[in-house]
């Protein structure tokens, strides 16, 4: 920014390059502010009930200790009135209730990844630390282990299209 470094030849700020950005930053950035407080929000934000969760013990022997969930949402959440979905969840209690800091939601990953099934299986690999402070929670994807299969297209020929 300095032509020279000499003191008496110093470059005015008003002169700096930045400087004669910055009005134009500065209304580009009003403008953008603006813009997103009176776009009105997009579909897909529409907000939906919370799934209420009715826990049981789960049944499967290779669930014991665990208690198992189903939530019903949206098929779609852009379009949340045409119809819904069973999604099968599962979850361990904190070891120690007193100790509790919160839940942490496992994501079972994919493609084809069933988190109901894979919790208790994982579970013994998750420090003590974070067994005992935290419920874990991991669910079964769209169309995976115990959730509602998803039927993406009306016929074989339909789906041989899209691909």
């Amino acid at each position: 920014f300095f032509r020279n470094l000499s003191p008496s030849k110093m470059v005015q700020s008003s002169e700096l390059p930045g400087r004669r950005l910055q009005p134009i930053v500065s209304a580009t950035l009003a403008l953008l502010m603006l813009a997103t407080a009176v776009i009105p929000a997009h579909a897909s934000l529409v907000r939906t009930s919370d799934p209420t969760l009715d826990w049981t013990e789960c049944t499967k022997t290779s669930h014991k200790g665990f208690q198992c969930a189903t939530a019903t949402v949206p098929l779609d959440y852009a379009r949340p009135t045409a119809g819904t979905i069973q999604l099968s969840v599962a979850r361990h209690l904190a070891e120690n209730s007193a100790a509790r800091l919160g839940t942490l939601f496992i994501n079972p990953g994919g493609p084809g990844a069933a988190g109901a099934d894979l919790l208790p299986k994982m579970y013994p690999a998750f420090p003590e630390a974070v067994r005992q402070r935290f419920d874990l929670i991991s669910w079964d994807p769209r169309g995976i282990g115990n959730s509602t299969a998803v039927k993406c297209f009306d016929s074989t020929q339909e789906s041989l299209a899209f691909v």
